[in-house]
């Protein structure tokens, strides 16, 4: 469970809470305690200084012909081993607990061990512990008041509770971080011994790591359609005929959208051919969900340089007469689906119902569902994709990568405003309003946003602030679909590794701009009929998408008499290649020029450079220089080039065509226009064949991808919205980005209310941390050993401007 990445200081009661224990008087009197309960049939619960008399048939040692009882059900009666066993042997022991924090919380793991002393309670132990799949909750804390107020009452309805993490968060609050709880799955169970002792290991991970197991995209059972034959008995009707028939494409009355949405339709593996994915048809059957999917439009374009309206015509160009080459291909083979629609597709099936697949006691369900509807993704104003292969932006600047001009013997300029690439709606609410599809309401689908992003606070959590076209949301952009199709056909592939690859697939067409995880996270809004607003559910999150607002942090100290810590360490470990770029930001800083230590802008990825001209390193200076001139020397003097003369042609259309045909390798060129009834030119002899109103080619066609990195990574350097100009060197607005090579690790007595997200300061390290960012939470573990609780953080450095805070950190939420 994470509000990941978003931020807050560390909260005030946890400062209180930790110099409370600085001291050895106070601490030596507090024992930390442990109940785990299994919350099959009635339960099964254990503590470690249980309420049980010591002798008697329900007590700690049993008799002489039973042994203690294993422990108690959620009503408090004794649960007691059956049959014959072992007398006066002693009831279970918890004897350990440990909860892991994958990075960022993206995973959650809660491990314990119970020393049992008959096969009896083993037997009853297995029985409820050694069930994988049922469910378990373990509690602990500090043997303090206000951390044994915090205890559930145990019963089905308020353990499922848990599942919403608001409340965690107040039981946390509450009891100052002295109380905690994990809810989880059983996954794994061991049986050890030593002599007449047995050792049982219980593992269980959060309620969000089973679902990501599911192979939902993959069918669960045959769900053809049965028909009657003429003598009444039923006969399977063939998968493939599910299939639209050619002769449903002539229908007059299918809007060009539904004609779009059976095209796509009959290009899905068997598999996603089903009932209830075709019935999808009338609600997400609209023209913006789909780009390049009808052929007879794509052909019809085509038809303007070849096929039977004569070919090696003209084109009208922003009302210029412009002759096209005969062979000329104008359109790319490329399809696109709205990726939200292909992910309602991959959640649709005939059998499961992803958001209600673990239904709880209170009738509430935990999805296992990956919820991409709340996902919002960094963006920049001329963001473009590198990659045809993989992925379509719409954004309305896009550049313009000269195609046109290429046609009239012009050379590119790049500009925004004549290449829009958004895509035009129908303009009609969805029915069931689920996710990206109620926001489709406008005029078109747009990415960036053209509005800024304002996110409320959340649990003490600062929302991500964003300006207008510096985020977008990922359900708006447009994967390719045989990408799209080759993923989901493929084998051993789980639900979530499916979700995984297709995101971060779409990344490489954005120069790993975005970093997408499925992490566990509170739903920030109601989706009626799968999630409400405030329960947990797994969700992709685009980790790189910070906010722009000025980070608050907190200063802690690193040793000494003000420090809480049982032990702190500083640790850098820089890898290669972040090395190689270090180095090269420091030869930019010694020439004068500016270094970006934002999070896409910098080279060296925000790594805090002293950039003191008191501190030169000058055999560096003297490599450096020697290396300039060596450079120099193997320069041509007269200033001439190397490059081969270009092939000859026979004519100036032929070198049009060649470099059209050139550049439409590395540019992907589709039809906005999808219902094909238009004209291209205003020739006679074209007007004949073709149908519907002339119009210019700027109107039918758009160039939404160019396959060039360098000319990317130049706009995201000018255009970076999370970078402030400034007279030297670009910093962060806000948070920048996180860099995982630098890290500050601490250790102190157990307490819950760190959580992933939670900002902090080191007095007592190198100043420059402290001047150009802050470290944040990104790993959380409690240990419990004997009646010793401790709890170990994992701080990660994020460049980004900050404050330091001296109130509590608890404003409430807006």
């Amino acid at each position: 469970m994470s509000e990941f990445p978003r931020y807050r200081p560390i909260q005030q009661f946890v400062i209180d809470e930790l110099n409370l224990k600085k001291s050895l008087v106070y601490t030596s009197r507090l024992n930390a305690w442990i109940r785990v309960t299994a919350n099959a049939g009635q339960g099964l619960v254990l503590q470690s200084n249980p309420d049980i008399p010591i002798v008697g048939s329900t007590s700690v040692y049993g008799n002489a012909s039973s042994p203690g009882i294993v422990g108690l059900n959620w009503a408090g009666d004794p649960v007691k081993v059956s049959g014959d066993d072992r007398g006066l042997r002693p009831s279970p022991t918890i004897s350990g607990l440990s909860i892991k924090n994958g990075t960022s919380g993206l995973t959650r793991e809660c491990n314990f061990s119970i020393e049992a002393y008959t096969p009896g309670q083993v037997d009853v132990i297995q029985l409820y512990f050694g069930q994988p799949g049922f469910t378990s909750v373990v509690e602990f804390g500090w043997d303090l008041e206000k951390a044994h107020n915090q205890k559930l009452e145990l019963n089905a309805t308020s353990i499922s509770k848990l599942n919403n993490f608001k409340n965690v968060l107040d039981k946390r609050k509450k009891s100052k971080g002295n109380y905690d709880n994990f809810l989880g799955f059983i996954t794994g169970f061991k049986i050890g011994s030593e002599g007449d002792k047995y050792t049982i290991d219980v593992t269980l991970k959060g309620l969000g790591e089973l679902p990501q197991t599911l192979k939902l995209h993959k069918p669960v059972e045959d769900d053809t359609p049965e028909t009657e034959n003429e003598s009444g008995r039923k006969k399977t009707k063939s998968l493939s005929s599910l299939k639209y028939s050619p002769t449903s494409f002539r229908n007059k009355n299918i809007s060009s959208g539904e004609k779009n949405f059976m095209y796509m339709f009959n290009a899905l593996p068997s598999h996603k051919q089903i009932q209830s994915v075709k019935d999808l048809r009338s609600e997400y059957g609209r023209v913006e969900n789909f780009i390049n999917f009808n052929d007879v439009t794509k052909e019809h374009i085509q038809e303007e340089t070849e096929g039977s309206d004569g070919g090696g015509d003209t084109l009208d160009i922003k009302g210029k007469t412009v002759k096209i080459p005969k062979g000329t291909k104008l359109v790319g083979d490329e399809r696109f689906i709205r990726f939200g629609l292909l992910k309602k597709i991959i959640d649709t099936n005939d059998v499961i119902d992803p958001t209600k697949m673990m239904k709880f006691e209170d009738g509430k369900c935990y999805p296992s569902k990956i919820f991409t509807e709340f996902t919002v993704c960094n963006a920049f104003d001329r963001i473009f994709s590198t990659a045809k292969d993989r992925l379509v932006v719409p954004n309305t600047q896009t550049p313009d990568f000269g195609v046109f001009k290429a046609l009239k013997g012009e050379q590119a300029n790049f500009k925004s405003g004549n290449n829009d690439c958004s895509q035009k709606t129908e303009n009609r609410p969805i029915a069931n309003n689920d996710g990206v599809f109620g926001r489709a309401t406008s005029e078109y689908v747009e990415f960036p946003q053209s509005t800024g992003l304002n996110e409320p606070k959340s649990n003490g959590f600062e929302g991500i602030q964003r300006s207008s076209r510096a985020w977008g949301y990922i359900d708006d952009l447009y994967i390719n679909f045989d990408f799209a199709i080759s993923v989901i056909e493929a084998e051993n592939l789980s639900y979530a590794d499916v979700i995984l690859e297709l995101v971060n697939g779409m990344s490489t067409a954005v120069n790993t701009l975005w970093d997408f995880q499925i992490m566990e996270k509170v739903a920030p809004v109601t989706i009626p009929g799968q999630i409400e607003k405030g329960d947990l559910c797994l969700q992709i999150v685009e980790m790189n998408c910070t906010t722009e607002r000025k980070q608050t942090s907190r200063n802690l100290i690193h040793n000494g008499e003000g420090s809480f810590f049982i032990n702190g360490q500083l640790d850098i470990d820089l890898p290669g290649d972040m090395m190689n770029s270090i180095i090269s930001d420091r030869k930019k800083l010694d020439a004068g020029a500016s270094v970006d230590v934002g999070p896409e802008g910098s080279d060296a990825g925000g790594y805090p450079l002293n950039s003191e001209e008191t501190i030169q390193d000058s055999v560096l200076n003297i490599l450096n220089e020697n290396a300039r001139k060596e450079v120099e020397a193997k320069q041509p003097k007269d200033g001439t080039t190397n490059i081969e003369d270009g092939a000859e042609v026979d004519s100036e259309e032929d070198i049009i065509a060649a470099l059209y045909n050139a550049l439409l390798n590395k540019v992907g060129a589709y039809p906005s226009r999808k219902d094909g009834k238009f004209n291209m030119d205003d020739t006679f002899l074209q007007r004949i064949f073709d149908a519907g109103k002339t119009v210019g080619a700027e109107e039918v066609l758009f160039f939404p991808t160019f396959n060039d990195q360098a000319l990317f990574k130049k706009f995201l350097s000018e255009d970076n919205p999370n970078l402030a100009p400034a007279e030297k060197e670009k910093k962060p607005k806000g948070a920048g980005t996180l860099i995982s090579m630098l890290k500050y690790n601490f250790e102190v007595h157990g307490n819950s209310g760190i959580a992933h997200g939670d900002n902090f300061n080191i007095i007592g390290i190198p100043s420059v941390y402290s001047k150009t960012g802050f470290f944040q939470v990104t790993n959380v573990e409690h240990n419990i050993d004997g009646m010793n609780w401790t709890t170990s953080i994992e701080g990660q450095y994020r460049s980004g401007a900050v404050t330091i805070s001296s109130g509590d950190g608890e404003e409430a939420d807006e």
